[in-house]
């Protein structure tokens, strides 16, 4: 992430407000080398009318200053509006179209609210900065050059030294900072695993040595982010003594002119009070250097364009018409995790309307199945396909999403912190009344009530029971009315009364239906023609 992308996100309108607002506010030092340097020309001859236009061009000199200022920080603020909402929207769009399920939510987490806020305090905010201060410097210096160019030449050679401190000290605060980033990562981490575990941490009294763990990853990361201060204190520091040199030589300098007549005591206050706006410049130009080193590993990161606004509905491909009646064709399939075989040159044709019942031991690999038919996973070798009556459509696993054919029940349904409509339609276009009828069809109307789609039930539906989430999950793909629907433990947290119900409902879809179970009845499968088959050596084995 440049200078240059910042640029083209900010619309040009804003950019050139807070250029000419910079540039105003650049007067600053000038203004205030004027005023004072003025007043020791002042004597008891000095009139009324002079004193009070004195003033009064004064006040005014100033007010336009920071005028200058407070408009250049309102435009700063609307550029960093447009860069952080495309930014962040661009980061959400590429992780969706990107993610797997090995990714971990955490660490897209940390990325949002604490690597973009160190980008945005410790880079872009101090790439307006340093123009402005930069800008200060360079009129500050003309005006210098216009007083008395011999005094400024010497102000302006020495006004250099401070930038010395970047030079030296760059390499070891990226070094410094490098390191923070990794351990603060490690932290994250940890703190997820520490708070996602503390029941079973319970269950085995092992607070305090977990607990211990995670605080020594803390102990680790604060450390790591001691030492990046600590680098930038010592730049600091080397930047403040070069900066005194650099004020002080040339201001001794300027006296012993004076006192010998070859420049005024007027001027020379003139030169010292601008210098301090060419001197400290450049100092805070330097600090914000170092400061800004820190970042490189964020922007190394951010390797997709935001140079102009994402159409949602244009970046995301659009689901293409569906293939009618589509048969699943496993051909040859093997798939392993490392050394752990799942499925070994396994073929098989289901077609559509089929109803599958897939058992097996805990650990078999039953879910895998599932992730392979969506394309989360793909395998080692061969291939699943989907395919009309005629296979004139043929579709891979990996490109099912695109074609609106698979709907997922899982064992543990994911409930948005929104309300139960939002949950059921996902923002899609669907009426209140066929909400209601899929409701209606797990049986939460008469629980939840009918005046129930547009209430919050708790973050992540805490306040939904767990068969609650698992009938909502049903009744979201019942509404989408997919074309194959892949079941995993859907009726585990329900009663018999209820899983039965819930049971009949799928089984009579007049979709095909793969379930993965661990309990059913012989009868179902007899009762609605269920093909089982169960997983074992790596084959799937018809019952």
């Amino acid at each position: 992430m440049t200078i240059s992308k910042l640029i083209k996100i900010i619309p040009k309108r804003i950019l050139l407000v807070l250029v000419i607002s910079l540039i105003i506010a650049s007067f600053d030092g000038i203004v205030n080398a004027q005023v004072f340097s003025y007043i020791s020309k002042f004597t008891n001859e000095t009139t009324l009318s002079e004193v009070l236009q004195f003033g009064i061009l004064s006040i005014l000199g100033y007010v336009v200053v920071y005028t200058g200022v407070y408009i250049s920080e309102r435009a700063k603020n609307r550029a960093l509006k447009y860069f952080n909402f495309q930014l962040k929207e661009r980061y959400l769009v590429e992780e969706v179209k990107k993610g797997t399920l090995e990714d971990k939510t955490s660490d897209r987490i940390s990325v949002l609210l604490n690597e973009f806020k160190l980008l945005e305090t410790n880079y872009y905010l101090l790439i307006f900065d340093t123009i402005y201060k930069l800008s200060m410097s360079i009129f500050s210096t003309l005006y210098m050059m216009f007083l008395n160019s011999q005094l400024a030449i010497l102000f302006i050679g020495f006004s250099i030294l401070p930038m010395l401190s970047n030079k030296f000290f760059g390499h070891s605060i990226t070094r410094s900072s490098s390191d923070w980033t990794v351990q603060s990562q490690k932290f994250v981490q940890k703190s997820t695993d520490l708070f996602n575990s503390i029941t079973t941490i319970k269950t085995y009294n092992a607070e305090q040595e977990v607990v211990s763990d995670t605080t020594n990853q803390l102990s680790d990361s604060e450390e790591a982010f001691e030492a990046v201060g600590n680098s930038q204190i010592v730049a600091q520091y080397a930047s403040w003594v070069l900066s005194t040199l650099s004020f002080m030589i040339p201001a001794i300098i300027g006296l012993f002119l004076v006192i010998n007549n070859r420049a005024e005591a007027s001027d020379v206050i003139a030169m010292m009070l601008a210098s301090d706006r060419v001197v400290g410049p450049l100092r805070n130009v330097a600090s914000n250097l170092n400061t800004m080193k820190t970042t490189e590993p964020i922007r190394e990161k951010i390797t997709y364009e935001i140079d102009e606004t994402i159409y949602l509905e244009e970046y995301f491909e659009n689901s293409l018409d569906t293939i009618e009646a589509p048969s699943i064709e496993f051909d040859q399939v093997s798939f392993s995790f490392g050394n752990h075989s799942i499925l070994d040159d396994v073929s098989l044709t289901i077609p559509y309307h089929s109803k599958i019942l897939v058992t097996g031991k805990s650990g078999s690999g039953k879910t895998t199945i599932l992730n392979l038919l969506q394309g989360y996973f793909e395998p080692n070798q061969g291939t699943i396909q989907y395919s009309n009556q005629n296979n004139e459509q043929i579709v891979s696993s990996k490109e099912a999403h695109k074609y609106n054919l698979i709907a997922r029940i899982n064992q543990d349904p994911f409930i948005f912190s929104n309300t139960l409509k939002f949950n059921l339609t996902l923002g899609k276009e669907f009426s209140d009344e066929e909400c209601l009828s899929v409701l209606e069809q797990v049986g939460l109307i008469n629980e939840l009530g009918k005046d129930s789609l547009y209430s919050v039930f708790g973050e992540a539906g805490s306040e939904l029971s767990g068969g609650q989430k698992q009938r909502v999950e049903i009744a979201r793909a019942l509404l989408h009315n997919k074309k194959i629907l892949l079941v995993d433990e859907a009726t585990s947290a329900l009663d018999k009364q209820a899983a039965a119900k819930i049971r009949e409902v799928l089984w009579t879809l007049p979709s095909t239906v793969i379930e993965i179970a661990h309990n059913y009845l012989e009868e179902e499968l007899i009762n609605y023609n269920i093909q089982h088959y169960n997983l074992e050596d790596n084959r799937l084995i018809k019952k």
